[in-house]
């Protein structure tokens, strides 16, 4: 009998750690769990998606960024390391970045300067679908030629944000005014992260300017009416990812880069606020 409640406690007592080992210290859901240590906790403040399974964090002061892929930070760099993939160009903080058209994925637009200022670069073709965080020629050329004031971005010289802090892209990523945002149009941010214009890559539809609360998300299928508001007042980064089980969801980061949420699609949901 003895022998059978020490089995019994010894397999409670793995089944809890294996319940535990789903989350890290902070309560954060595993796939998160390096959020909470990357650039040594200070906070998120920008992420690019260089691929559905491949991001680029930007710490909260701007100053560096790290690789995320597989669940995992791969490695960090300061932006003006001399062995880090964005080391030519130039500047020593970036804000966010912007890949404006998934049928030119090497095309990247760098916001900089306090999200004043935007750059092209050009992202490496015969690198791009590889694990390259160890490759400092994953960026190449465009980095000083192609330079402009964020007033100016677009074509037809009507945008109406002075400064850009975020970006949201993906035909089914969200509703906007109920509205469905569509393949190649993106939702960009202003710096204080409460107010948005719907951008499309053409440079002809970017609307009005929108408060935050107008973002709801809704399952690939349609475009449903929903209340699932972001629950923050204003967001600081944001982007589309694919999960580790496949799905596509919306992570949106709160301004001060310590709290974040993600939409559940299959639940028309987002989930709880995880902080950290």
């Amino acid at each position: 009998m003895r022998v059978y409640v020490l089995l019994v406690l010894a397999t409670l007592l793995f089944t809890n750690c294996s319940k535990d080992d789903s989350s890290n210290n902070n309560g954060l859901p595993s796939e998160f769990a390096d959020f909470a240590t990357v650039f040594d906790g200070v906070g998120i403040g920008g992420i690019i998606a260089l691929s559905d399974e491949i991001l680029i964090l930007i710490s909260l002061q701007s100053d560096r960024y790290a690789w995320y892929q597989n669940s995992k930070v791969q490695r960090e760099w300061d932006f003006n390391d001399a062995d880090g993939p964005f080391r030519s160009i130039g500047v020593p903080t970036v804000e966010t970045g912007i890949i404006l058209q998934r049928s030119k994925p090497n095309d990247l637009f760098l916001i900089y300067d306090f999200g004043n200022r935007y750059m092209k670069c050009t992202i490496n073709g015969d690198l791009y679908a590889q694990a390259n965080w160890d490759n400092p020629d994953f960026y190449f050329s465009d980095y000083r030629s192609q330079r402009d004031v964020v007033e100016n971005w677009g074509e037809d010289g009507t945008f109406k944000l002075q400064d850009i802090g975020a970006s949201i892209s993906n035909h089914y990523m969200g509703c906007l005014n109920g509205i469905e945002v569509i393949l190649d149009q993106h939702l960009l941010l202003d710096q204080d992260g409460t107010s948005l214009v719907n951008y499309k890559v053409d440079g002809l539809v970017n609307g009005p300017i929108f408060d935050i609360s107008n973002i709801t998300n809704y399952p690939a299928s349609g475009c449903p009416p929903t209340n699932n508001v972001v629950p923050f007042e204003s967001i600081g980064a944001a982007v589309l990812y694919k999960r580790p089980d496949g799905q596509h969801s919306t992570l949106y980061f709160s301004l001060d880069g310590k709290s974040f949420v993600y939409f559940i699609e299959g639940e028309d949901a987002f989930s709880e606020v995880y902080s950290f």
